[in-house]
């Protein structure tokens, strides 16, 4: 029987928020993020799943940048972290992950209405395929 402390979810990479297990609908698990939704891919066993979410949880967090600190010098598309207002709620909803590009040069991001990015992170290289001429 494996420990609890060994199915523990780190919070969120993207945005923080707590994780949770999930059953798959072809017996399998997975970890999936209950604020923004991002997850893990399938695994046969919770520990498993467990560890996978662990261990890429801290390589992320340390990169996101606070929007208070630092905002990007170019137009290239980030990750970042909103608040959204919900008109249902009459309230800001936290930890969205979007994609949006910064524009320098009007001193805003290319959204518009109700939504107010926290924090941002450079898009991560994209994985490189064996075999593949890129």
């Amino acid at each position: 029987m494996q420990k609890n402390s060994e199915y523990r979810l780190k919070r969120c990479p993207f945005c923080g928020g707590q994780a949770r297990i999930l059953s798959t609908w072809d017996g399998l698990y997975k970890a999936e993020c209950k604020c923004c939704t991002c997850g893990t891919a399938s695994y046969t066993t919770q520990i498993a799943v467990a560890r996978r979410w662990n261990q890429r949880a801290d390589s992320y967090l340390a990169k996101w940048i606070p929007c208070e600190e630092h905002l990007p010098e170019n137009e290239n598309p980030c990750l970042v972290i909103c608040r959204t207002w919900s008109m249902a709620e009459n309230a800001w909803k936290e930890g969205k992950l979007m994609i949006l590009r910064y524009l320098p040069k009007e001193h805003r991001w290319n959204i518009s209405g109700m939504t107010d990015v926290t924090h941002w992170m450079p898009m991560p290289e994209m994985p490189e395929k064996k075999g593949e001429i890129t």
